[in-house]
């Protein structure tokens, strides 16, 4: 909160303002069955797929790219893959 009080004083906008000079995005989160036995292939498949944008697998696969990223991860007590994207328009990023 000192933080947000600090950058009011210092430009003298209000939060409303402040909050409207925030880029939006659109966030969409879905899960789907997977075999255990096949995650591991979804995810080289997602790497090898996107092998020249970022990744970051550190945590299932993560691919960055210009206007937004997508996460894939397997679950670890269900069957199913996790997939969460972020992008600043629902038809998300072009990869």
């Amino acid at each position: 909160m000192a933080l947000t009080l600090q950058l009011m004083a210092t430009t003298g906008k209000s939060v409303s303002q402040l909050v409207a000079e925030i880029p939006r995005y659109v966030m969409n989160k879905q899960k789907f069955d997977c075999p255990k036995d096949r995650i591991a292939r979804v995810l080289m498949a997602v790497r090898t797929r996107y092998e020249n944008e970022r990744i970051n697998d550190s945590d299932g696969v993560r691919v960055d790219f210009p206007d937004g990223w997508v996460h894939i991860r397997g679950s670890n007590t269900e069957p199913i893959v996790r997939i969460i994207a972020e992008a600043p328009r629902p038809s998300g990023p072009k990869p």
